[in-house]
């Protein structure tokens, strides 16, 4: 199971969630969305955020196994 680790990274960072969103061109219901792990985005997009945010594509999320 994934577990998003972005809203951790941005308040790490001292961002709004709105403003990461607009240099990532989406809209903050998206992003928020992405942050509680409802729903994904392209791969162009993590990639996109990860260089906003100053991390790797695999910070953005953690894996944990399910039992």
């Amino acid at each position: 199971m994934l577990i998003p680790k972005i809203e951790e990274i941005v308040k790490k960072r001292g961002y709004m969630k709105k403003f990461v969103a607009e240099q990532i061109d989406m809209s903050p219901q998206q992003f928020n969305n992405l942050i509680k792990g409802k729903n994904f985005t392209t791969t162009e997009k993590l990639f996109k955020l990860a260089k906003f945010l100053d991390v790797r594509v695999d910070d953005l999320y953690e894996y944990n196994e399910e039992d």
